[in-house]
């Protein structure tokens, strides 16, 4: 099981346990704040980045969404994957990124710079200008 799979599967545990812990007040917005919490957590080493992800991904996704009870979608966990592995460098997993999405990621990322790592910087960036993000 790769990182990714590993991350939808310990999503889709969390929203099953919330099931089970609140029967009939299901909380998607409840729900995606806990995996955006697990996301934070898989990413340490530039947690201020991976949280201002997570804050796009809710802003973006979740919040205003009036069908709490299919939140979240299994369209919303493969964002948010996609996010996971654009920090991991694995720019091939990121194609349920839209343009929209990469070049709001970037300007996160540009604003994050001072913060995080050189190397995942250099990284980041190289996969943006792949995806002609600029």
């Amino acid at each position: 099981m790769d990182n990714i799979q590993k991350f939808l599967s310990d999503a889709e545990k969390i929203k099953k346990h919330y099931r089970a812990e609140h029967p009939g007040k299901y909380s998607g917005t409840a729900v995606c704040e806990q995996i955006c919490d697990l996301f934070i957590r898989n990413n340490r080493t530039f947690e201020q980045l991976a949280a201002a992800f997570a804050q796009y991904w809710m802003d973006t996704y979740i919040l205003g969404n009036a069908d709490q009870e299919s939140l979240p979608t299994s369209e919303n966990l493969d964002t948010l994957a996609a996010m996971q592995s654009l920090l991991d460098n694995d720019g091939q997993q990121i194609n349920a990124l839209s343009d929209k999405d990469l070049k709001e990621l970037c300007q996160i990322v540009n604003m994050e710079a001072e913060d995080i790592p050189i190397d995942v910087l250099n990284s980041l960036m190289m996969i943006f200008v792949d995806r002609q993000v600029f």
